[in-house]
């Protein structure tokens, strides 16, 4: 089973969870991402609309994805993206991506909807969303609960090379491909 596969795989299986067993911040385990309860920080779409993330009205859950549009690995993950978000909309998860990519947000909602991704992908003016969910890797993805507490962030480990040592990437990096390093994002 890939990397990959099990990523997707816990995603589910936490996505899951959520739907039977809504629980509070105090009953699980924190650090800087996960176990603590996220408030909505407003992002524009491509039309200029303001939208809340993550929008957790009349939703059992929600998945927040930092995907480049530039990262061959973030785009990979496109059609099983958009199948869990099909599979998994129905049962009252909301979806979105957030993409700091150097493309304006109207860009950035045309390429998601050219890779046939179901759900929003907004444009992450300054890095907004990222410094408020403490996002520090493309494409990274953040699980929360009914009352926005994050139950779960998953990293992809497909964007470091075989045999390498996994390394955490500095703040403002993005993934060229997988077989090389990571280099400065404009900011």
């Amino acid at each position: 089973m890939t990397n990959r596969t099990v990523t997707l795989l816990l995603g589910a299986l936490s996505v899951s969870l959520f739907l039977t067993q809504p629980l509070s911040a105090e009953e699980g385990p924190q650090n800087a991402k996960y176990g603590r309860k996220i408030d909505a920080v407003t992002l524009k779409d491509g039309s200029g609309k303001a939208v809340p993330v993550p929008d957790l009205k009349d939703k059992k859950a929600a998945v927040v994805l930092f995907l480049s549009f530039e990262c061959p690995v973030s785009n990979s993950y496109a059609a099983e993206l958009a199948q869990l978000a099909k599979d998994y909309g129905e049962r009252g998860v909301s979806f979105v991506g957030i993409c700091n990519d150097d493309s304006s947000a109207a860009q950035i909602a045309k390429q998601g909807q050219d890779f046939k991704i179901p759900f929003p992908v907004l444009k992450d003016e300054r890095h907004a969303a990222a410094d408020h969910f403490k996002a520090e890797l493309t494409p990274e993805a953040f699980v929360l609960d009914s009352h926005g507490i994050a139950r779960t962030v998953a990293e992809s480990t497909t964007a470091t090379p075989l045999g390498s040592k996994r390394t955490p990437r500095p703040r403002g990096t993005t993934c060229v491909s997988p077989s090389t390093s990571c280099s400065p994002a404009n900011r």
